[in-house]
């Protein structure tokens, strides 16, 4: 059985304050072990294509948060490497602590996503959607 834990970001604009949004808890899902299968990050309908450079971009990061400690599971840098965020188009956001995703994930632990804005940043529209899909 999978589970999605999905949350709506707020808004960030170009060179912002780095913020950081609960996506929320691990449900129990038919056991004890879960493990991250993908994530997404959908921008909503209407935004303006967050379109970066090396220089200045958003870093996207996904947080894991057990017993007090916080390990990043996935991370997109808006910069010529990891691309453009499109208006309604899921953009996948690479798991890159490969534990996590080969190892179980457990009921209570909390996911969140972290922006950092880099140089004169990308603005982001209130209303993106980051969607961690575990089974």
């Amino acid at each position: 059985m999978s589970a999605i834990i999905r949350g709506t970001l707020p808004a960030q604009t170009a060179g912002g304050a780095t913020s950081t949004t609960n996506l929320g808890t691990v449900p129990y899902v038919g056991g004890t072990n879960n493990h991250l299968r993908k994530v997404t990050l959908t921008a909503p309908v209407g935004m303006s294509t967050a379109t970066a450079n090396a220089s200045d971009n958003v870093t996207v990061e996904i947080g894991r948060t057990r017993a007090g400690t916080r390990v990043v599971v996935a991370s997109l840098t808006t910069d010529v490497a990891g691309g453009s965020i499109v208006a309604s188009t899921p953009k996948s956001i690479t798991v890159t602590e490969a534990t996590v995703a080969a190892s179980s994930v457990k009921p209570g632990d909390l996911f969140d996503c972290k922006l950092t804005q880099a140089g004169s940043g990308v603005a982001l529209a209130a209303g993106c959607i980051v969607e961690v899909e575990l089974d």
